[in-house]
């Protein structure tokens, strides 16, 4: 019994290029505001804070050099017995009947 296609989302590098992308990246402003004054929890807060600016600033530059995708991958065999080595045994088996179905008689 198969398993049910699943929906995956990778990156598309096909128009990627990394001088440009690197560009960007240099050029970019990467200042977040920050009070360096302050409690001990205040400056965690702030650390959690500048993360999210650079986390989000950084994936926008990304998406437009490599934007996500989705791709749907069909689904794995629910076959624990069926391992590599027996899978390559059957399609050796099969391109040898293949081949003895095209000799002359």
């Amino acid at each position: 019994m198969k398993a049910p296609p699943q929906v995956k989302v990778f990156r598309n590098y096909a128009n990627y290029d990394p001088v440009k992308f690197s560009g960007e990246l240099k050029r970019g402003d990467w200042n977040c505001e920050q009070d360096p004054s302050g409690t001990n929890e205040e400056q965690n807060a702030c650390v959690d804070e500048l993360w999210t600016c650079f986390e989000s600033k950084f994936l926008r530059v990304a998406n437009r050099h490599a934007p996500h995708i989705q791709k749907k991958v069909r689904g794995l065999d629910n076959c624990p017995w069926l391992t590599g080595d027996i899978k390559k045994n059957i399609r050796q088996r099969e391109s040898f009947e293949e081949g003895a179905k095209n000799i002359p008689q």
